[in-house]
C-alpha cells in the first residue's frame, strides 16, 4: 500500500494557475462532493462509486495518480494503471471538478504534457467512454486520442473504446 497520508506536494507540471502533482488520500474528500455531472454519470454507468474509483486508483501499487490543484485546492484526479487485459498497455482515467472549466484555457494548455506523462512506456493508453458525452469524445480527440469505430455495451449502455499509442514503441 501507498503511504498517502504524508504525501509531499511535489509539484511535477504546471499551466497557468494549476498544479500537477501526486495524489494523496486527502484529496479525494476535497473533489467527491463537486464532481462533475458527467463524471458522476459516467461512474453511475459502470455501476461505481466516484469514491471507489479515487481510493483504488490511490491504494493500488502498480498505479500511479495525480492531483490538479488550484491554489493547493484539489479540483481533479487522474492516473493510468496496467491494464488486465492487453500487454504493456495503460488504462487512464479522470474524475474532476468544475474548477476544470472554470481554468479551461489553462486546463487545455497543459493537457498534451500530461498525456505524455500518462503515456510514459506503455505502448497503448486506453479506456472506454460514453458515446452520448460529445464534449469528452471531442476533448480526447484534441488531447491526440483515437476512437475506435465499434461501439461496446457495458452496464446496457453504449460506449466507444479511446486509445493513444506511444509511436515511439510501435
Amino acid at each position: 500500500m501507498k503511504d498517502t497520508e504524508d504525501c509531499i506536494p511535489m509539484e511535477l507540471s504546471s499551466s497557468g494557475k494549476l498544479r500537477l502533482r501526486f495524489a494523496c488520500s486527502n484529496d479525494i474528500d476535497l473533489i467527491y462532493p463537486y464532481l462533475r455531472e458527467n463524471d458522476i454519470e459516467e461512474c453511475r454507468l459502470h455501476k461505481i462509486d466516484p469514491r471507489e474509483v479515487f481510493q483504488s486508483a490511490i491504494y493500488d501499487k502498480e498505479a500511479i495518480t495525480y492531483t490538479i490543484t488550484v491554489e493547493s485546492i484539489p479540483i481533479a484526479m487522474l492516473g493510468v494503471c496496467d491494464s488486465r487485459f492487453e500487454e504493456n498497455c495503460g488504462s487512464v482515467w479522470m474524475l474532476g471538478t468544475h474548477g476544470i472549466d472554470k481554468y479551461r484555457i489553462s486546463f487545455l494548455r497543459g493537457c498534451h504534457g500530461v498525456i505524455k506523462l500518462l503515456q510514459g512506456d506503455y505502448k497503448k493508453i486506453y479506456n472506454y467512454v460514453p458515446k452520448h458525452h460529445t464534449d469528452t469524445i471531442n476533448w480526447l480527440k484534441w488531447c491526440g486520442f483515437e476512437l475506435e469505430n465499434k461501439k461496446y455495451v457495458i452496464e446496457n449502455s453504449l460506449f466507444y473504446k479511446f486509445f493513444r499509442c506511444n509511436h515511439l514503441k510501435i
